[in-house]
């Protein structure tokens, strides 16, 4: 539906090959915001494939960066979607020692290394990435989840959708550690009465959730109950920076 003299803006979580392909045929400005640690998934399972291996891959069936993952898939059934532990059980591969892992970079640390270490069981010689998939920022944010929840917070906010990946792991991670978990899109939702007796609340929100989002969140309890902010840090992002995509055509 893009007009032939607009600009195509291509999601963070990657875009299938089809659309790439698309863009270019039609000549389109195109820029593809692709997340660089979703574009190393990518690139190394181009190579995976090149190499004749089977792919395991850990993702969400209904999720954009799963859509964009599987489509490098030319053949067919070379890259297999598991969601589970209990979903490796079914899988058969070609050749046993041909075999790599890839992960979908919004997922839970925590399930991502269970899977891999059971399929590491099946096929004692499956390929890893020398880097973990998880995105650094889902990572440090369900790491901090839990300091702050073994810090002494009795309930925690977490701030953003309900179609966010990386949203919904956080309310997992605060909620098998024991706390009780407030899931909103704003602010605005918060009450007052919930919070009536706490002694420490925790707040954290999605990668892609707004500055401006988590200090109105803050503000509320500052108003409220006069709290004082506290940042739990786990890890330093101060110096990481991501190159500005660039526009791109392409002649037809």
């Amino acid at each position: 539906q893009v007009p032939s003299d607009g600009i195509a803006l291509l999601g963070p979580h990657g875009s299938s090959t089809d659309e790439l392909e698309l863009a270019k045929k039609r000549g389109l400005e195109h820029i593809d915001t692709v997340c660089p640690l979703v574009q190393k998934v990518h690139d190394e399972i181009d190579r995976q494939l090149e190499e004749g291996f089977t792919i395991i891959y850990f993702g969400k069936k209904v999720h954009a960066e799963t859509d964009g993952v599987m489509s490098h898939d030319r053949e067919g059934g070379r890259i297999i979607l598991v969601e589970s532990i209990e979903d490796l059980e079914f899988v058969e591969v070609p050749d046993p020692e041909k075999v790599a892992f890839n992960s979908q970079t919004t997922h839970s640390v925590d399930k991502m290394e269970a899977v891999k270490e059971r399929a590491f069981q099946k096929w004692p010689k499956m390929k890893v990435p020398n880097y973990s998939d998880v995105c650094y920022a889902t990572q440090n944010r369900q790491d901090a989840i839990r300091a702050i929840i073994e810090g002494g917070a009795g309930a925690v906010v977490i701030l953003g959708s309900e179609h966010s990946s990386n949203a919904q792991e956080l309310k997992k991670v605060a909620e098998e550690s024991g706390a009780r978990v407030f899931f909103i899109d704003e602010a605005s939702q918060l009450k007052r009465e919930d919070f009536l007796g706490l002694e420490c609340v925790g707040l954290s929100a999605a990668a892609s959730v707004p500055e401006k989002d988590v200090k109105d969140a803050q503000r509320f309890f500052q108003e409220n109950f006069g709290a004082e902010i506290k940042t739990v840090a786990v890890a330093d992002e101060s110096r990481i920076r991501f190159a500005r995509p660039k526009i791109q055509t392409s002649k037809p």
